[in-house]
């Protein structure tokens, strides 16, 4: 937000109000009623409902249709705001309409070749009589100009280029907004508020036109915003800024009561951002939104069977997992990894500050590890998958603790002693279980489903083929093979005496046998 705050001319002190303002050519005056208004001295001046005006800015992505619009109004509902500045509304035409709570809302039309621009306001029923006129100079500069009390407001929506746009064209912008902004009378208050698309970067040394939050460490290379900004003798701020702190504290003591109590942190989050909801992005060729999901997925050739066509393609995201023509997992592994640092994330705050490293590994065991292995059931456990299973678990174990592989250096730690602090869960073993449970489960069904027709068929013998060189991929039995096959077993020793000989069951077999499968150990212990 730009904002300049000048010496403000006093009615009174003048000997009387001043002029209405005339009809130019970049604005206009909303009603006659306004006009009116501002020419009675003795009539009551619009009373303020707070002693803050807030001003708000938000990219819109789109308003071009109805349910966007609609979608727009849910968004706002229990928010507190003054005057909303809106960018890329992408609107059609010049559009003033009243909401149905009676905020009045204006959008400027966007640019007419392209799906781009589009800036507005939104301005609350509480200040809709405040309005005095409005102007809308390009798809990506307007103002508006409103009356509160004896102070006066010009407030100006800007939308620039991105930083991908010619370096001309961004300057062109910056000089256009620095001419709107002198152009304004300067008894306004005179504020800038919209989407830059500038980084300020660290506050320089004798730097006192930009707020000391800022530490991003690369700014502008073109320095375009600090040219505005002493061009026009403005400051920079940000007044999300001043509460962040706040806003933080609340939000880890909401989360820290939640995970001692034991109660959803899911849920605990869905409570903080209570009131936000996102807009409508994808539109078809008519502005409106696309709902189905065979309208948002992108078709492929048209290959048809039996009259319906179906989609070629390598590879598919079902239920969450990627499958495969090749049978390969090393992108679907980069997803689980992926997934599983989304998870820490979010609960990252809450474990930094835990001291009870049982609570703590119960949350992560909790979020993270069923992210990291999610339908691992029906993976085939290969060493390779093994091996990056345990090093995506590793990496997360040690940013749960707070350490890393140089400090561990350093320290003489070995990860077999950073293993024992938090007390987490073995992921290997995690997955047997779970496809040991799995496999169970299969086996067990009587409808003839195709996952349990699959599982025990039988490949007939290929004689006339010869295996491919090197050693055959891993099945996904395999691994259930290498406990739950023991052909000689007792109970407690394995024996080939043949008075003491248990009769040979196959794997299958034992899993239909729900108590038997359920001491079989899949991590081959209790044998």
């Amino acid at each position: 937000m730009l904002t300049q705050f000048t010496g403000l001319a006093n009615p009174c002190a003048t000997g009387g109000p001043p002029e209405p303002p005339a009809r130019t050519r970049r604005g206009h005056l909303i009603s006659e009623q306004t006009s009116g208004h501002l020419q009675t001295p003795d009539l009551q001046r619009t009373p303020r409902h707070d002693q803050d005006l807030r001003i708000c800015s938000l990219n819109a992505r789109t308003l071009a249709s109805e349910a966007s619009i609609a979608t727009l109004e849910s968004t706002l509902e229990g928010l507190r705001y003054d005057v909303v500045c809106l960018q890329e509304t992408k609107a059609r035409t010049l559009t003033e309409r009243t909401l149905r709570d009676g905020a009045r809302l204006i959008l400027g039309p966007k640019v007419p070749s392209k799906n781009i621009g589009g800036v507005g306001f939104l301005v609350h029923p509480r200040l809709t009589s405040s309005i005095m006129s409005f102007s809308i100079l390009s798809p990506r500069l307007a103002s508006l100009r409103l009356r509160i009390g004896r102070s006066s407001l010009s407030l100006i929506s800007a939308y620039a280029p991105t930083s991908s746009a010619p370096l001309e064209e961004r300057q062109g912008f910056f000089e256009e907004l620095a001419s709107l902004y002198d152009s304004e009378k300067s008894h306004f208050y005179r504020v800038i508020a919209g989407d830059l698309n500038l980084r300020v970067g660290k506050r320089r040394d004798q730097d006192f036109r930009t707020g000391p939050f800022y530490s991003e460490p690369d700014g502008d290379p073109d320095d375009l915003l600090r040219d505005f900004l002493s061009m026009t003798r403005t400051f920079h701020a940000n007044s999300l800024e001043s509460i962040k702190a706040d806003i933080k504290a609340h939000r880890l003591r909401v989360l820290l009561q939640a995970a001692e109590a034991k109660t959803s942190l899911k849920k605990a989050k869905a409570s903080l951002s209570k009131g936000r909801s996102p807009m409508d992005a994808l539109l078809d060729r008519a502005g409106a939104p696309i709902l189905s999901r065979s309208g948002m997925e992108e078709r492929g050739p048209a290959i048809s069977l039996n009259g319906t066509e179906l989609e070629e393609t390598n590879a598919y995201v079902y239920l969450g997992r990627e499958l495969r023509c090749d049978g390969s997992m090393r992108t679907e592994l980069i997803r689980r990894k992926r997934a599983a640092w989304a998870a820490y994330g979010s609960i990252r705050e809450v474990t930094s500050v835990l001291n009870d490293a049982k609570l703590r590994a119960s949350l992560f065991d909790a979020h993270v590890l069923p992210a990291l292995c999610y339908a691992a059931e029906t993976w085939p456990l290969s060493q390779t998958t093994i091996s990056f299973i345990r090093t995506a678990h590793r990496a997360l174990e040690r940013s749960l603790i707070g350490t890393n592989l140089h400090t561990m250096r350093q320290t003489m730690r070995s990860s077999a002693d950073v293993r024992r602090i938090p007390l987490l869960t073995d992921p290997v073993d995690y997955i047997k279980r779970a496809k040991h449970r799995w496999a169970g489960h299969v086996l067990r069904r009587e409808d003839d489903r195709w996952s349990t027709r699959v599982t025990q068929w039988v490949p007939p013998p290929l004689c006339e083929l010869t295996r491919q060189p090197g050693r055959p991929p891993t099945r996904w039995r395999d691994s259930i093979e290498e406990y739950a096959r023991l052909p000689f077993t007792t109970v407690g020793r394995s024996t080939r005496s043949s008075s003491n000989r248990v009769p040979y069951r196959h794997w299958t077999t034992r899993a239909r046998d729900r108590e038997d499968w359920r001491n079989c150990d899949p991590r081959g212990t209790a044998r």
